[in-house]
């Protein structure tokens, strides 16, 4: 497990600052020196990433700074790439212009707060730190700041890696939220399974670049709310928090997540790197990525789930028929159902909807009109299940309803977690290793267990999706919430009146017998409950449940 610590710092140009976070300034440097930055300043000692992210947060909220004198009023405007870099949790954050040009003469190895901007943020970031109990002894008395800048041997040298490497670590990472022995895991797995090279440079460094021109996102597992306080960023709850020694990055007080601690160890020093499925990275790789590292341009490659293209006319390509391919018709209840669902799809006012039907009634062959609409216009769908056993059900199914078109299936014990497919049908576990990936999520059995309650399952599917993505409840029970959403038009509503060959869902009949008779250690059956028996076992072979209160009577009623 990776330990990821570093600091906090203020960049500096003409007229202008920037905060970031930085395990190596040199890194940014590279990046930052095109934008006419000329020094980077740390404002915090070396932190656990979960600690210096929360006080890079946290420092945005600060709203003195921009009311003070001494500084320019308005926020300077910045590139696009940085515009970018403002909206993820984990990055740096544009300042106020300065008054007056950052000082040359700031060019040793450490600097004491020499002017009033670097003292407001060192003290801002003291401040925070104390809050939490994260400010080391050290640091209480005298707090020194570290200065990285153009005259130093520091930033002088390129950094070395290979744009291919760094471009297949974006297509692996593309749509996902992962940590970094998951990142080499994929990337094992593809040098397995293509015979590509293993990237040879420094994967940490290589996150970091491709981080600070916005194609990545890093997060801490955990992220700090207050003092003895933190929330789980991968499962996304707060009530299974706990702390221990931490021998990774020597705290002795480091938290970490119980929450999906299944799933491999959330702590407050360990990284995740996630690249969003929904802002077309792979695609703009030359105009978006290529000029701040290299300066030159290379002919982008993106993933091609299909290897085609889909056409518009509704039909797929290479002689395979329209999706979806069923085996028998729908019926006519079935294929009104698939028209809402697709109605809903165009007028894009809900992004959620509820196909609420009893068990039987063919909701999972009526969400296929919805997935090959989606597929057709080349985007990908999720198909999450909350069991194994319904994966492997669902697996055959889907395959021949969609000829042609790229599918994985996820689940504890499976291969190819980390394979590209325009269709993924997965355990709702597995699905916490996506971000905003897919346009459509398919949700079924919303209402069984382990889904029903969980605020981690819950939190993953919602992240799976894209920005603008639509969901689909799939569910014969819908619970209290879902019904106020459907009353308040927050949720569209889908029904199957009657199941495939129409008749009613039958009515259990109860049947309570309080007193029993015996006759020599033999269990003599009620005669109401014997003729109950007799009618439903010989007319159609049904099923019959018999309740009682102990093994011993379970084993007495089976022998009479």
């Amino acid at each position: 497990m990776v330990c990821l610590k570093g600091f906090v710092y203020v960049a500096r140009g003409k007229g202008k600052s920037w905060l970031g976070f930085t395990h190596d300034p040199a890194l940014d440097l590279t990046i930052l020196r095109q934008e006419n930055y000329e020094t980077v300043v740390s404002l915090t000692p070396t932190l656990p990433v979960g600690v210096a992210l929360y006080v890079l947060q946290e420092l945005r909220q600060v709203r003195d700074y921009q009311r003070s004198s001494v500084f320019l009023q308005g926020v300077e405007k910045v590139d696009q790439i940085w515009r970018k870099a403002l909206q993820s949790l984990s990055w740096g954050i544009a300042l106020p212009g300065l008054a007056k040009e950052s000082s040359p003469q700031y060019a040793g190895k450490k600097v004491h707060q020499a002017d009033e901007e670097l003292r407001y943020w060192s003290q801002q970031a003291a401040k925070l730190l104390r809050e939490i109990q994260e400010l080391p002894l050290s640091y209480q008395d005298q707090y020194v700041l570290h200065l990285y800048g153009p005259t130093g041997p520091i930033i002088e040298e390129e950094v070395v890696t290979d744009m291919a490497d760094l471009q297949m670590i974006a297509e692996i990472l593309e749509g996902r939220i992962l940590y970094m022995a998951e990142i080499e895991k994929a990337l094992t797995d593809r040098w397995r399974q293509e015979g590509l090279p293993f990237p040879a440079g420094n994967l940490e460094d290589m996150m970091h670049l491709l981080a600070l021109v916005g194609a990545v996102e890093i997060f801490p597992s955990l992220t700090v709310e207050g003092k003895d306080k933190a929330r789980c960023i991968r499962c996304g709850q707060s009530d299974r928090i706990v702390f221990s020694p931490c021998v990774r990055c020597g705290r002795d007080k480091c938290y970490y997540c119980e929450g999906c601690l299944s799933m491999g160890e959330s702590r407050l020093c360990r990284p995740l790197y996630a690249l969003a499925g929904d802002e077309g990275w792979l695609e703009k790789w030359e105009e978006k990525v290529m000029p701040y590292l290299f300066g030159g341009t290379v002919a982008p490659s993106s993933p091609n789930f299909l290897g085609k293209t889909a056409p518009d006319n509704g039909s797929t390509s290479r002689g395979y028929p329209a999706w979806p391919v069923l085996p028998f018709p729908l019926t006519e209840a079935q294929e009104e159902a698939g028209e809402d669902l697709l109605l809903w799809l165009a007028k894009k006012e809900q992004k959620e909807a509820i196909v609420w039907a009893a068990c039987g009634a063919g909701k999972t062959e009526v969400a296929f009109a919805a997935i090959a609409r989606l597929l057709q216009q080349g985007g990908r769908v999720l198909f999450a299940v909350p069991r194994r056993d319904v994966v492997l059900e669902l697996e055959p199914r889907i395959q021949k309803a969609f000829p042609g078109v790229s599918i994985v299936t996820l689940y504890g014990g499976s291969t190819g977690k980390y394979d590209q497919a325009q269709l993924v049908i997965a355990t709702t576990h597995q699905v916490i290793r996506f971000y905003r990936a897919f346009d459509l999520v398919v949700l079924d059995e919303v209402d069984a267990f382990p889904y029903q309650g969980s605020e981690m399952l819950y939190h993953a599917v919602m992240r799976s999706k894209k920005k603008e993505g639509r969901i689909v409840f799939m569910t014969a029970t819908p619970d209290k919430k879902m019904k106020e959403k459907i009353k308040k038009k927050d949720l569209a509503l889908v029904t199957i009146p009657a199941r495939h060959h129409g008749h009613p869902v039958p009515e259990p009949k109860m049947i309570i017998q309080k007193e029993w008779r015996w006759k020599r250690e033999q269990l003599i059956f009620p005669e109401k409950l014997l003729r109950f028996l007799h009618r439903s076992v010989e007319g159609d072979l049904a099923q019959v449940f018999i309740f009682v209160p102990s093994i011993f009577l379970a084993q007495r009623v089976g022998e009479a």
